[in-house]
């Protein structure tokens, strides 16, 4: 009962159920400028779909998929299930074939553990599953670029070890602030590899081995840390400005190997005056900082990159 011109680009079927998929595929061929069929409402079983698209690659098969209660196109590419129980992820997985150009799923507050969700994102290639994790009184979407604890609704609020690991799921991240929370553990970092502003200071962290790998890092407050080997840096080959202002560090000498470094302040460490020659001979245009109290004085918040960072995180700036 649906008259479509010989030269149509798309054809809509939807809420029709007077007709076979077989028969719709014999007749297909007579329209060769077809592009879109939409097939919505019709009633036919997703493998029947299925493999009804894979015998037209060059025409977008659209239908409706339901999932958990909601409805869905095949030819979305996100689709958010947050809020909604998912005790086992059985069903949504077995759907994922049906869609053609699904680039994300969200997840959010789904009953998911984080581990699990971890394994369903690794488990897809080209879709990705985003969840939200919980920390302390915290929480943020996996797929955040910046958090500032200290500028959190809740306020201020201490953070462990143990309370930092959900946030290691959050890997686009590319600007943290979690100075002044006295945790030690900076493993949660090793897959942030997009950091490029990221601030530690005053806090118990003595190993900075997981910093190794954050390649694109370009700003780094380490003041008041227990730090003494600063090796793990010399992968930051991007790295510029690095406060480590009262760390008790001893192998200062190998900053001299960071070609990007345009500023350093070592005020309040232990550095010898033949590891200041050192790296001012590999870097004669470095600006670095041995004297004052303050770990951020001497005019460290009183430059560009100081700006730049706070503008990254959306932050007021500081004295």
């Amino acid at each position: 009962g649906h008259y479509f011109p010989f030269d149509c680009t798309e054809m809509d079927l939807s809420g029709c159920t007077d007709f076979r998929l077989s028969a719709l595929a014999r007749r297909l061929p007579e329209f060769p400028q077809l592009r879109r069929l939409v097939l919505t409402g019709c009633g036919f079983e997703q493998e029947s779909l299925l493999l009804f698209r894979g015998d037209m690659p060059d025409i977008e098969v659209v239908w409706d998929i339901p999932l958990y209660g909601k409805t869905f196109l095949s030819t979305d590419r996100e689709i958010d299930l947050s809020g909604q129980w998912i005790a086992k992820t059985e069903e949504l997985e077995a759907a994922l074939p049906c869609f053609s150009e699904l680039e994300t799923v969200i997840l959010c507050n789904c009953g998911i553990s984080d581990e699990d969700m971890d394994a369903l994102d690794r488990r897809y290639e080209n879709i990705r599953f985003l969840w939200e994790v919980h920390f302390g009184v915290f929480h943020l979407r996996t797929d955040a670029t910046r958090f500032l604890a200290l500028a959190w609704e809740n306020g201020y609020t201490w953070l462990s070890d143990e309370q930092l690991v959900p946030l290691s799921y959050c890997r686009d991240m590319v600007a943290l602030d979690l100075g002044h929370m006295w945790f030690s553990d900076t493993t949660f970092l090793r897959d942030m590899t997009h950091l490029r502003w990221l601030i530690l200071a005053d806090n118990r962290i003595k190993d900075i081995s997981s910093l190794a790998n954050l390649q694109e890092l370009e700003y780094l407050e380490l003041f008041l840390c227990d730090v003494t080997d600063i090796s793990p840096l010399l992968s930051c080959r991007n790295l510029k400005y690095l406060n480590l202002a009262y760390c008790p560090v001893k192998n200062a000498e190998l900053l001299a190997q960071l070609p990007s470094l345009e500023r350093l302040w070592v005020n309040g460490c232990p550095i010898s005056y033949a590891a200041l020659r050192t790296i001012r001979e590999a870097l004669p245009n470095i600006e670095i900082n041995t004297v004052g109290e303050e770990s951020t004085g001497q005019g460290w918040r009183k430059h560009p990159s100081y700006y730049e960072m706070r503008d990254a995180f959306g932050a007021a700036y500081m004295e």
